[in-house]
């Protein structure tokens, strides 16, 4: 245990010798005897104890796995170089970031979403139609989803939401899975 824990000194920079041995030796006793009296003082087996030693354990393992995972299924440089593009990519033009503020009106049927989108469009305010049709859970916060990125949004949704402009509402409903 003491060359592990002079092996896991010198990996962060240190260099070994005699006094640094010694350090470890002295730091490695203190932590025995500690350990040892709080067996004898009935800890070893406390819920608090069990608890962490479950987590060191867990964290122990997972470093190793982590390490034979990746030396099977290396990083290349190609896909460091893809990710890098996908995301630059998604930055949208000259590299900003691109943001949609969103509401939405989530309904049950279509026919029920061609009746909002009809009020809206002979003018009734989108918050008003939405406050009055919307399903749970947005009905508490009103038609508000926020700002969101078009790589945030469902694949129905992306399409339409890049080709909107400032306070326009989609020309159709879109289908979803909630609504």
């Amino acid at each position: 245990m003491v060359e592990q824990g002079i092996k896991a000194v010198v990996s962060q920079g240190q260099k070994d010798s005699p006094e640094l041995r010694k350090v470890v030796i002295e730091k490695y006793i203190e932590v025995l005897l500690l350990s040892q009296q709080a067996e004898k003082d009935g800890l070893a087996n406390s819920e608090r104890a069990n608890t962490q030693l479950a987590m060191i354990r867990q964290n122990y393992l997972a470093d190793p796995e982590l390490s034979t995972y990746m030396s099977k299924n290396p990083i290349t440089d190609a896909d460091v170089q893809a990710e890098y593009n996908k995301e630059i990519a998604s930055l949208g033009p000259q590299g900003m970031i691109v943001e949609y503020k969103v509401s939405d009106i989530a309904v049950a049927t279509e026919a029920d979403a061609q009746a909002a989108l009809a009020r809206i469009k002979k003018g009734e305010s989108f918050d008003k139609v939405a406050k009055s049709v919307l399903l749970a859970p947005n009905k508490v916060q009103g038609d508000a989803v926020g700002w969101v990125q078009a790589g945030q949004v469902g694949l129905q949704i992306a399409p339409v939401l890049t080709t909107l402009a400032k306070r326009q509402v989609s020309p159709a409903p879109i289908q979803m899975q909630q609504g």
